[in-house]
């Protein structure tokens, strides 16, 4: 396989974000669903103001945290509804980079030589954006992002500080975590998932398969912080009582992810992490040639 160029890292980045709307994600905004508090154009409108950031990140013309913050300000200014990707931004920003310039194979130690990099500067940016959509997070044992002053995040490593305190693998927020592992979960775990469902599903239904599967994998980083870690291993089981009775691609389990949706829904609680998660997963799909 050529290279990918900074061109098409974008794009596809982009493509990503569309496709991820395309699916019946329970819980989630889709085309087959709004939310009380966000709809489907607010993350179109979200999406197509992410195109010339993805771009300037690509061709490397910002560094990750820069572009990370210009991201989140243009998704804001699109639209009223709020944080409509802040996680998908944090996890897609670095994996555009890491793909331009590099053959499907080298991406991921490209990926993790870009996060060993990432300067105080990069801490400074993603801490403002952070910021300026305040989103649900849970605690942290060390660089609380709320209540650690700003300038403690000058001071030690991106990875440093998205590791609060824990060994890597035991943060509770899981796009922290994939910046702590090298996108271990994305590469290892959910990728080759949505891959080999793709082999025997057409394209929704093998995404709304892989969000299930996430979801009964880990508990929602974003149902945990806004509804406590109870609430979130609880929708977890649900998602794996699905994924026992086949999953979206089963009668069955069908049946049960529109059980779960209604549920969710009518809870406000949503799997947006999950969401986030399976994004990683499509855009590295796109990235290795996968055409819809």
């Amino acid at each position: 396989m050529s290279a990918i160029t900074p061109e098409a890292a974008a794009e596809k980045a982009v493509a990503s974000l569309l496709l991820e709307l395309v699916s019946p994600k329970p819980g989630n905004v889709s085309r087959f669903q709004d939310l009380d508090d966000l709809g489907l154009d607010q993350f179109l409108a979200s999406v197509a103001a992410l195109a010339g950031p993805f771009q300037r990140i690509s061709r490397r013309d910002v560094d990750i945290g820069e572009g990370v913050l210009d991201a989140v300000r243009r998704m804001s200014d699109a639209q009223g509804g709020g944080n409509t990707h802040l996680g998908a931004i944090l996890l897609l920003a670095p994996m555009a980079a890491a793909a331009a310039g590099s053959e499907w194979r080298d991406i991921r130690p490209t990926l993790k030589d870009i996060l060993d990099g990432l300067s105080p500067d990069d801490g400074r940016f993603l801490h403002e954006a952070i910021g300026l959509v305040h989103p649900a997070l849970p605690p942290v044992p060390m660089y609380d992002v709320y209540s650690s002053p700003a300038e403690m995040f000058e001071e030690v490593s991106v990875i440093e500080w998205m590791a609060g305190g824990e060994p890597p693998g035991r943060q509770e927020n899981a796009v922290a975590r994939e910046y702590v592992t090298g996108f271990e979960f994305t590469f290892r775990r959910s990728h080759p998932f949505l891959r080999e469902t793709l082999d025997s599903a057409p394209l929704e239904d093998a995404i709304a398969h892989a969000y299930l599967w996430i979801m009964a994998k880990q508990h929602d980083t974003l149902i945990a912080a806004r509804h406590g870690r109870d609430a979130a291993e609880g929708i977890m089981r649900k998602a794996r009582a699905i994924m026992n009775a086949g999953g979206y691609l089963a009668p069955a389990g069908r049946k049960k992810a529109e059980e779960l949706n209604a549920h969710l829904v009518r809870d406000r609680m949503n799997p947006g992490t999950s969401a986030d998660l399976v994004t990683a997963a499509i855009y590295l799909e796109l990235l290795g040639g996968y055409r819809v």
